[in-house]
């Protein structure tokens, strides 16, 4: 869901002149993608913010444990972390080009916007 918000406010963003602040972009369009996502429908949006933060916040981790390594032992990250290959993925594509969280140290996610 944050995946598909982030690619619709990038779309945004390209055709609107000046900045489209993301926080603002997801808090006026959360309403309308939790209605294609049954098991999001009764979670307040404070808890699936949460949620996502504490992903991104393992996501982080592991990626900071394997750039400092070399890139080496990610599967093995990922699995002790219990997060798929996919969600990472997905996680550092919404990320790909935020020069800060793709900083390897001390950085918390929870303070960083996609893109």
């Amino acid at each position: 869901m944050v995946h598909e918000l982030k690619h619709a406010h990038d779309k945004v963003e390209k055709v609107t002149p000046g900045f489209v602040i993301w926080a603002s972009f997801y808090d006026k369009h959360i309403c309308k993608r939790k209605l294609a996502y049954l098991e999001l429908m009764n979670l307040e949006d404070s808890t699936i913010q949460d949620k996502f933060k504490a992903l991104c916040t393992i996501v982080k981790r592991v990626h900071d444990l394997c750039e400092g390594t070399g890139g080496g032992g990610l599967h093995d990250q990922l699995e002790a972390e219990g997060v798929s290959l996919h969600v990472y993925n997905t996680v550092m594509d919404l990320y790909f080009d935020n020069s800060v969280f793709n900083a390897i140290g001390g950085v918390d996610p929870s303070f960083v916007q996609p893109g």
